[in-house]
C-alpha cells in the first residue's frame, strides 16, 4: 500500500482500516481543528495524535505514525512524461 485514502464527512477525514502490526486502525484527521487522530478499530481507543498548520503536513504526520506503529508502505513509483 502506498497512499492512504479518505473519505470527507463534515470536515472530517477517515480512512479505511489500515493493519499495524496484529491490529487494524483507522485515521482521522479533523481539517477544521488541524488535528489527527490514530485509532483502534475495534474499541475507537487513540494510540496517537498530532497537529499541524495544514492539512497536507496531517497527512504527512499520520502517515509518519503509521509507519512507526508497523503499517507497512510500499515506494510509489511513477512514470515519467515522455
Amino acid at each position: 500500500m502506498t497512499r492512504i485514502r479518505y473519505v470527507e464527512n463534515n470536515g472530517v477525514l477517515t480512512s479505511k482500516p489500515l493493519l499495524a502490526g496484529t491490529e487494524l486502525v483507522t485515521v482521522e484527521i479533523d481539517t477544521v481543528g488541524n488535528v489527527y487522530s490514530i485509532k483502534r478499530e475495534n474499541d475507537g481507543t487513540v494510540i496517537s495524535q498530532g497537529n499541524a498548520v495544514d492539512v497536507n503536513l496531517l497527512k504527512k504526520k499520520a502517515k509518519l505514525a503509521l509507519k512507526a506503529l508497523g503499517v507497512v508502505f510500499n515506494d510509489e513509483v511513477r512514470r515519467k512524461g515522455a
